[in-house]
């Protein structure tokens, strides 16, 4: 009778954890599952109800990150699987990193379509050798980066959509256990008022300010005010100046690339529009780079920069 070796029997150990593994993800990426971790850590969901979640608010079927082959699959008609995103986060000069789950699911408020992406890991060792916290916040700089080419271009930072990652550890210490610990990016205002700073100075740095220091500052403060609203007004005025021509220029951007569309040459195009042909040909090429969509904005930019 043959005996397993030890490396065989590491093999069947190891195929034992992936199964597992693959298993616990498989239960977290049940939509009712879901929507119970979603109601119980998003603020966006808190007073919805479990079925409205599942049914209307988290898109398709969540992605596990295990391949086909590896784990017991639901059809794909299946309603109760998610199958979303793609799980692997890919840069050339970076990792790979592989989302446990991972989805999109709606905002409830509001007429206007506004999507989260959703990311589940499922934890089961609270000190792996780094600290959890950072992996969590890298997961969701990832999220937010990979964002770039498929969500939002060039500077338009503002579609950029939130992301949430959440993290399931199955066994944590005592001091952290039946307990929703939240790491966000807010903002803090720093600048205090002018006593507390007057004792800043004193206490900490040892400077005390007499009454003359007092009204050299206040001087300073005034002269400063004056140069800032100074700017500001020459700023108004020159933005009227730039906003008039650069709404000409996006006029004139629109109505070249109808011709464009039209496959008029630019040398048509510049007698129609009574332009210099040096010109209609810069936006010709401008043009081209946003084919096939010509986006006006970038175009417009880049011709103005």
């Amino acid at each position: 009778m043959k005996r397993k070796s030890i490396l065989y029997k590491d093999l069947e150990v190891s195929r034992a954890k992936e199964i597992y593994d693959e298993s616990c993800k498989n239960i977290l990426a049940n939509k009712i599952i879901l929507a119970w971790i979603m109601k119980s850590c998003m603020k966006e969901y808190k007073d919805c109800s479990i079925r409205d979640i599942a049914d209307h608010y988290i898109e398709g079927i969540p992605e596990i990150s295990q391949r086909e082959v590896h784990r017991d699959e639901a059809p794909a008609s299946d309603p109760g699987k998610i199958r979303g995103e793609n799980t692997e986060d890919k840069a050339v000069n970076e990792g790979t990193v592989r989302y446990d789950i991972m989805f999109r699911a709606i905002l409830p408020q509001g007429q206007e379509k506004i999507e989260l992406i959703i990311n589940i890991e499922a934890q089961k060792d609270f000190y792996p050798g780094y600290p959890l916290i950072k992996r969590g916040i890298y997961y969701g700089c990832r999220m937010i980066s990979s964002q770039y080419g498929t969500i939002f271009i060039n500077s338009h930072y503002e579609k950029i959509q939130k992301v949430y990652s959440i993290w399931i550890c199955f066994n944590p210490p005592e001091k952290r256990k039946n307990s929703i610990n939240i790491y966000s990016v807010k903002e803090k205002n720093v600048v205090g008022k002018v006593k507390e700073k007057e004792k800043i100075l004193e206490n900490e740095y040892g400077i005390t300010m007499t009454y003359e220091e007092k009204e050299e500052v206040e001087k300073m403060c005034n002269l400063s005010e004056y140069v800032w609203e100074k700017g500001l007004r020459e700023g108004r005025e020159e933005g009227l100046r730039t906003g008039i021509n650069y709404g000409e220029l996006q006029n004139l951007v629109r109505m070249v690339l109808k011709k464009m569309r039209k496959d008029v040459s630019c040398e048509i195009t510049a007698e129609l529009f009574e332009e210099p042909v040096e010109k209609i040909r810069k936006i010709y090429e401008v043009a081209e780079k946003y084919a096939p969509e010509y986006d006006i904005e970038s175009i417009c930019r880049e011709l103005a920069a």
